[in-house]
C-alpha cells in the first residue's frame, strides 16, 4: 500500500513565507489533476493536505481510494505559527 500524506492543491492558497506570500501559491495544480497524478505514481490511497481547507478535497470524496485530510495551522502562545 502506498500513500503520500503531504500533498497540496491550488486550494492551499498563497505560499506561507514573507515576501513570497504575495506572489507565489503553495501549489498550482487542481485537485482532480493531483488525484490522477498520484494514481499514476502508484498510490493506493490519495489525500490532499491543503492548508486550513478541505475545499479542494470535497469534489474527490467519491473517488476510489480517496480520503479526507487537512493541514491545520495553529498559533502557539508565543504567537509563532506552527503547521
Amino acid at each position: 500500500m502506498r500513500c503520500d500524506l503531504h500533498v497540496h492543491s491550488i486550494a492551499s492558497g498563497m505560499f506561507d513565507l514573507p515576501a513570497l506570500n504575495r506572489i507565489c501559491r503553495e501549489c498550482y495544480s487542481r485537485p482532480i489533476a493531483v488525484y490522477h497524478r498520484m494514481k499514476q505514481l502508484g498510490m493506493s490511497l490519495v489525500t490532499l493536505t491543503d492548508h486550513d481547507s478541505i475545499e479542494g478535497s470535497e469534489p474527490l470524496l467519491g473517488y476510489p481510494g480517496f480520503f479526507l485530510s487537512e493541514e491545520v495551522t495553529a498559533r502557539m502562545p508565543s504567537e509563532q505559527k506552527s503547521t
